[in-house]
C-alpha cells in the first residue's frame, strides 16, 4: 500500500497474466473486493498489444480531439445490474 499527498492509504495491486481469462478473473476479484473499475489500469508492451490485437494502438492524447473517433457513454456495473 502507498499513501497519497494527504496521507490517505492507497490500495494497489500488480499482476502479470498469461491469458485474457486469468486477467478477467483478477479484475472480477478486485471489483468484488471494493476496487472501482475506473481505478484499474492495464499496462502492456507495444509489441504485446500489436501481437495480441493485431494492430498498433494509438495514444488517447492523439485521439481525444479527433471527431471521427466513435464515442460511448460510461455506464457503471451497478446501473446495469453487474
Amino acid at each position: 500500500m502507498a499513501s497519497n499527498e494527504e496521507g490517505k492509504t492507497i490500495r494497489e495491486a500488480v499482476g502479470v497474466f498469461k491469458t485474457a481469462d486469468t486477467l478477467q478473473k483478477a479484475i472480477d476479484e478486485l471489483m468484488s473486493s471494493g476496487f472501482d473499475r475506473a481505478e484499474l489500469s492495464l499496462l502492456a508492451a507495444e509489441h504485446t498489444v500489436e501481437e495480441k490485437l493485431g494492430h498498433k494502438y494509438r495514444k488517447v492524447a492523439e485521439l481525444e480531439d479527433d471527431v471521427t473517433i466513435p464515442r460511448t457513454c460510461y455506464v457503471s456495473n451497478e446501473s446495469i445490474g453487474g
